[in-house]
């Protein structure tokens, strides 16, 4: 609520209607949203945006993935596929294959999105460090969430190297500016 500026400068009088008296509190017609609101909001949009990948196929280099959860390679082979140089991301296959099987490629797209779901709040995180509205950290985290460029990484489950690499990248930027913000400078 605000008191109408006008109002010191008004007389009191007679016949005055409510809308226009001068001592009447003035309610503000702007609506301020929530962090947590505006997040939860592009969460969904972004989820709705992708969603229809939820119940895709195995395709082109997935079909390599899906080898690799049904044999199990022994060592020699999986140095060959890069496993040991990508540990957490070959440990996630492996964890979506316990889960829900070979056959079952939901699972493996529902991690995906739940990786990039995760990057979106964070990026929602960082504009809202660097600009310090909700508003504009909203529409930078929707621009983000459901931009056409993320749509392979999201939707191939042999993505999901690079989701994990942005996540990360963009946590460390979080933190980083978290930190920056926490400690000062001289």
């Amino acid at each position: 609520y605000r008191r109408n500026p006008q109002a010191a400068n008004l007389p009191m009088g007679r016949g005055l209607s409510l809308p226009n008296h001068p001592r009447i509190l003035v309610l503000e017609t702007r609506m301020k949203l929530s962090a947590a609101t505006l997040l939860l909001a592009v969460l969904g949009l972004t989820a709705i945006c992708y969603g229809n990948s939820l119940n895709g196929a195995w395709c082109f280099d997935d079909l390599a993935i899906r080898m690799w959860i049904m044999h199990q390679l022994p060592a020699e082979a999986m140095r060959e596929f890069g496993i040991s140089h990508r540990p957490l991301l070959w440990f996630t296959y492996w964890l979506n294959g316990r889960q829900g099987g070979v056959d079952q490629t939901f699972i493996y797209h529902a991690t995906n999105l739940l990786i990039h779901l995760l990057s979106v709040a964070v990026v929602f995180g960082i504009c809202r460090k660097i600009l310090k509205s909700n508003e504009a950290a909203a529409a930078g985290a929707i621009l983000f969430g459901i931009h056409p460029f993320f749509t392979s990484t999201v939707d191939y489950i042999d993505g999901r190297g690079s989701l994990l690499c942005a996540f990360f990248v963009l946590l460390s930027t979080w933190l980083l500016i978290g930190f920056n913000s926490w400690r000062k400078l001289p």
